[in-house]
């Protein structure tokens, strides 16, 4: 079953965001939103700012992270700590992104609750 058939059997949604730092490292962001606007699961994938960053790869390796969390209902994939030694800690952590490439549940940042408000009730 490919990825968009698993979201139309949980009734869900995917969006996407994008984020470039300081080091041009980029962050493609997949959030699962149910039908009634609470965010069930967030998958990223980071860009090295050595790659060339290629969205559609980004979205659809941000979406199985996502799909992954959420299947097994827990955070994973632990990002590696030498991508805070770009000095993106304090970037992840001012933005609530957490340290996992796949959160189950978890808390929205601003700019996803702001996404969230502007899909329509209906998935």
């Amino acid at each position: 079953m490919d990825n968009q058939t698993k979201l139309k059997v949980f009734y869900l949604r995917d969006l996407y965001y994008y984020k470039t730092y300081e080091d041009r490292s980029r962050i493609t962001v997949c959030i699962l939103v149910d039908e009634e606007g609470s965010i069930q699961a967030r998958g990223m994938a980071i860009c090295s700012p050595l790659d060339q960053f290629v969205r559609r790869y980004g979205r659809t390796i941000a979406l199985g992270r996502a799909l992954q969390s959420l299947y097994h209902k827990s955070h994973m994939h632990m990002i590696h700590p030498r991508f805070f030694a770009y000095g993106n800690n304090q970037a992840l952590t001012l933005n609530g992104l957490g340290r996992y490439k796949g959160q189950y549940q978890p808390p929205p940042t601003v700019h996803e609750r702001e996404l969230v408000s502007k899909i329509p009730s209906t998935v």
